[in-house]
């Protein structure tokens, strides 16, 4: 079903866009502030975030598609603020962070799999014939099993996590850091710079940031696995936007960003469709390809759902790279070089932010889904 969404508003978080952004950018430092300091403040304020998500993941019994979405999302951050203060993290700490950002949003992504799987399935099967219906019933059932047992995972990975009980228990040694000018990374290893300054690190990372969005608009015929490299290195940028909106005007901040949430909200209605195609096409390998009702000529039902959804992904991905080739693409890069700071950028009033003009949301056309892929 094709209808008008506005992505800016998608997800959990919705609310009033102008003070929702607002609040994104007041997340960030100051420019002034050295790197060092910046990342002791944004990783302390991170690893609490994931403390508390994991509290209440853990607590709840049924892990709530919002909870479990809240908790990856807290790990996508903590990767964020660990590829920019990298040159400032003792490797020890780095390692053991990074160890613990993967191992939770593994877990946490199994479980939220199946929660947008079934979503999908649901609304699937409302105005599917019979067979088909009856299908997605019994699917739905064994993704119903699996998700327990991969709740059950993520609660004995909560439980055991060292790195939790220290956070937990208030210790703050994991965010240590120490006085460095290094060289900032993009995806990769890509050095794209040094900086001491919040400022510096927006100032360089923005254009770079830019640049790497422009070679990928101009690459022919890019595939699905091209897309979903595109949608993390997109998570990325968007997250580190966060960090560094201190250091950026808050007009600018606000377009950029809400640019940055409409590739994402695209991208991971493109990704869904195509874990769904997977999902059934494997089903009905492993349960027959036939239908099950005698007949060796009729093919299984979830075969042809597979069909009808591998076309509307093949839709969906054709309308994504004309976006992105054209004025979205377009549009994203013009803003992230228009957010870059100058170097007589001055430090952003947290009163003047709430107040700040904000663009209106585009409004663009796009496949409804429930929750947010991250």
């Amino acid at each position: 079903m094709i209808v008008i969404v506005d992505p800016a508003r998608a997800g959990p978080e919705g609310g009033d866009r102008p003070a929702r952004l607002a609040r994104k950018q007041a997340a960030g430092v100051g420019p002034d502030r050295r790197l060092h300091r910046a990342g002791q403040k944004v990783l302390r304020r991170t690893l609490r975030s994931l403390r508390d998500a994991a509290k209440e993941a853990d607590a709840t019994t049924s892990a709530r598609p919002l909870v479990v979405h809240q908790l990856r999302v807290t790990t996508r951050r903590l990767d964020a603020a660990l590829g920019l203060f990298e040159p400032c993290l003792p490797k020890r700490s780095l390692r053991r962070l990074k160890r613990l950002s993967r191992s939770l949003r593994r877990g946490a992504g199994r479980v939220r799999r199946y929660d947008v799987m079934l979503d999908m399935l649901g609304e699937l099967g409302i105005d599917s014939p019979s067979a088909e219906q009856v299908a997605i019933r019994s699917l739905m059932d064994e993704l119903r099993a699996e998700r327990v047992v991969a709740r059950r995972d993520l609660a004995r990975l909560l439980s055991k996590s060292k790195a939790l009980k220290r956070l937990a228990s208030g210790s703050e040694r994991l965010a240590e850091t120490r006085k460095a000018r290094g060289p900032l990374l993009l995806p990769g290893g890509t050095v794209a710079g040094e900086a001491r300054r919040m400022a510096d690190a927006a100032a360089i990372l923005l254009p770079e940031w830019a640049a790497m969005f422009e070679s990928t608009r101009l690459a022919e015929h890019p595939c699905i696995e091209d897309l979903h490299t595109l949608r993390l290195f997109g998570k990325r940028v968007r997250y580190t936007l966060e960090i560094l909106g201190g250091s950026v005007e808050p007009a600018a901040f606000g377009a950029a960003y809400a640019q940055m949430e409409q590739l994402q909200e695209r991208l991971g209605v493109l990704n869904d469709h195509c874990e769904l195609v997977e999902l059934l096409r494997e089903t009905a390998r492993s349960t027959g390809e036939t239908s099950g009702n005698g007949d060796a000529s009729a093919p299984h039902p979830l075969t042809e759902l597979a069909d009808i959804e591998a076309n509307r992904c093949i839709d969906l991905q054709h309308q994504f790279v004309a976006w992105w080739r054209g004025a979205g693409g377009e549009t994203l890069v013009r803003l992230l070089l228009a957010a870059a700071p100058s170097k007589d950028f001055e430090a952003v009033d947290a009163g003047a932010v709430e107040d700040a003009p904000q663009p209106e949301p585009p409004v663009v056309q796009t496949v409804s889904r429930r929750g947010v892929s991250c």
